[in-house]
């Protein structure tokens, strides 16, 4: 049950006088809270006690007398007590409590008189008796509110109301202006000030005053900007109210310290916040949740900075209370908040600029250049032979070109974009365009300053060669196991070989592009005709024992030994990419098409196809792109050599 503070003391000690029925109270005299009272009915003596007009209880106490009349119910309220009576019962209720009493209730001449002792005791009040003068002396001291302070805590800011005693209280918002009421009822205000100049949290000052006297009503109030939100902290027996009002955004400020930038604001309490961008212009947004705006300034401009343009910072929104704060920045930014005891601190990380784009030609390289401010992250992609793109995110590009030319037979040309990326980020794009494709080598690793690339010349660049796939039309060529034709497999590693030449830099003819039956003196008319270098000639083998396997390489003996060299050259090669059985490498020369030809020539036998096992691996495409590629090494390491 709650205790009201300042409960109104009701009624005249009744001086127990011992006499039976009903006695006129003559010379009695009556002092309630240090005030005469002289009822307009004198008080009366039933049974040894006291009964006073109700009039009495309503005019000098301030408690509230309702009469029913139909039920001949009387009920006293005062604040949170409640007392009932029934005329003529001496059953009544206190505070929804049953309880007796001496004597009943009762209308006498017309009037409603209630016993005093009964009444004043349930309220709690102090009753005397002075003989001397025949008088009842009814007092209800009222608690004296003697502190009210405002101050900042750990966790915020605290109103602090204290008194001599128990305290209860009544609050309510009130707008036009916004004020937030606090009512001190059954209390003296006793404090040495009455005002305190606050201008923080949305409240403008505090004011105290006796709002009432008997009943006696304390009254504190709180001018407000907007409503804000607190908790109270109080107990039945506590002297003391507690209103903590904890969340509040104190203070914004743009600080730069070495090569640090960043924003801090200064939180009171524990709040929430969420965070997100916006773009057109760029802009990260906080919202910090259940927060009241408390800094001084709104707005701040920021000069000669290349990350923010300013800061914003608004109450964004009254219920609930959300304070916003705007970052205008002058260009997307990589950020990071962090968040201590004393709030949250947005830390950007300056875009670093590309500021150099260069190269340099050697004899056998070209070396690409790309400089910036500082150490940035890239990746080097390759999203074709001849196309490299260096990716390089979260960078302004700071060059006075788009395209820098370089055609010197290695590089064709260098592209510098800038675009943005899934998330909005700037990204910097250098695009390296080949006329053919080699190697290459990175110089750097990410991060770095300065990102260097080495193309290399290809020692195919320029060389016209000639690829004979063997066999063709009417001729199949060997038939494996399975009944793959020869002629098929040669002319799908031929188009192999010829692809990766041709990224390689390399001319490269065919004796046939197709299914198609051309003699071998017509092919080596062809070759010759063609002017090439030299001459690779493809096949696949086969025998009647079929537990044979492996690769054989065969060439035509010359004055130069040039078919020698090459046909050493591919059959290494071809046993250290197609790991298979070495069956040899071999003398030819009653092959036309080694002997006849006007160039260098080797003829490759790149496995078995009536060996099962080796058939099996030849019918992949992955080993007829290995036998190409082991081919390509031959030729790159041939011509490298010469």
């Amino acid at each position: 049950m709650h205790r009201k503070a300042g409960i109104v003391v009701f009624f005249l000690l009744l001086f127990t006088i011992i006499i039976t029925g009903f006695v006129r109270a003559e010379g009695l005299n009556l002092v309630i809270n240090d005030r005469p009272i002289k009822p307009d009915v004198p008080p009366k003596i039933v049974n040894g006690r006291t009964l006073v007009p109700i009039r009495v209880i309503s005019e000098t106490l301030g408690a509230g007398v309702e009469w029913d009349g139909e039920n001949r119910i009387v009920n006293i309220t005062y604040y949170e007590n409640n007392i009932i009576l029934k005329v003529d019962s001496v059953d009544a209720r206190i505070n929804n409590t049953n309880v007796k009493m001496d004597v009943p209730a009762q209308i006498i001449n017309k009037r409603t008189m209630v016993p005093l002792r009964f009444v004043g005791e349930a309220l709690g009040a102090k009753v005397d008796w002075i003989q001397e003068t025949r008088t009842v002396i009814v007092k209800k001291e009222s608690i004296k509110v003697t502190d009210v302070t405002f101050e900042g805590t750990e966790t915020g800011y605290q109103l602090k109301i204290k008194g001599t005693g128990p305290i209860k209280y009544e609050i309510k918002t009130l707008k036009d202006p916004y004020r937030l009421i606090i009512d001190i009822p059954g209390t003296i205000l006793n404090t040495e000030q009455n005002l305190i100049p606050v201008n923080m949290l949305g409240i403008k000052q505090i004011r105290m005053g006796q709002f009432q006297v008997n009943p006696d009503i304390s009254r504190i109030v709180l001018d407000l900007d907007s409503p804000i939100p607190y908790t109270v902290e109080s107990s039945d027996e506590s002297d003391t109210v507690i209103l903590s009002f904890s969340n509040a955004v104190d203070e914004v400020k743009y600080i730069e310290d070495g090569g640090e930038k960043s924003v801090f604001i200064k939180i009171i309490g524990k709040v929430s916040y969420k965070t997100f961008e916006l773009t057109e212009p760029d802009r990260v947004v906080i919202d910090i949740q259940e927060a009241l705006l408390n800094a001084k300034e709104s707005q701040i401009k920021i000069e000669k900075d290349n990350v923010l343009d300013g800061i914003r910072m608004s109450q964004f929104e009254i219920d609930p209370q959300i304070v916003r704060v705007v970052l205008d920045l002058k260009q997307k930014t990589e950020y990071n908040i962090y968040r201590n005891e004393e709030g949250l601190k947005v830390v950007f990380k300056e875009r670093e600029a590309i500021i150099e784009g260069k190269f340099s030609s050697q004899k056998d390289k070209t070396v690409i250049h790309i400089g910036g401010t500082g150490p940035v992250n890239f990746q080097v992609l390759q999203p074709s032979y001849n196309k490299f793109i260096i990716e390089i995110p979260d960078t302004e590009l700071n060059i006075p070109f788009s395209i820098l030319p370089v055609k010197d037979d290695i590089v064709d040309s260098i592209e510098f974009a800038q675009s943005r990326d899934d998330n909005g980020k700037k990204i910097t794009t250098v695009t390296i365009n080949l006329p053919y494709y080699y190697k290459h080598q990175n110089l750097s690793e990410s991060p770095s300053s300065e990102i260097s690339i080495e193309f290399y010349r290809s020692p195919l660049r320029g060389r016209r060669i000639i690829i004979d796939p063997g066999h063709g039309g009417d001729d199949p060529g060997a038939i494996g196991t399975t009944g793959v034709q020869e002629k098929i497999l040669t002319l799908d590693t031929a188009n192999r070989l010829k692809d990766l030449l041709v990224k390689g830099g390399a001319e490269v003819f065919m004796t046939r592009e197709s299914d198609i039956t051309i003699p071998s003196p017509v092919r080596v008319e062809l070759a010759n005709k063609m002017d090439g270098e030299v001459l690779i000639s493809i096949h696949f083998n086969a025998y009647i024992n079929q537990k044979i396997y492996g690769i054989e390489t065969l060439y035509c003996p010359s004055v130069s030994g040039e078919s020698k060299k090459i046909a050493a050259i591919v059959h290494q090669e071809n046993l250290k990419v197609l790991n298979s059985a070495d069956r040899g490498l071999w003398e030819r020369p009653n092959l036309v098409v080694l002997r006849e030809t006007e160039m260098p020539a080797v003829l490759t036998e790149i496995g078995y196809i009536t060996n099962p096992g080796e058939e099996k691996r030849i019918l992949d495409p992955e080993y007829r792109q290995k036998a190409a590629q082991a081919l390509y090494n031959a030729l790159i390491r041939y011509f490298s050599e010469k």
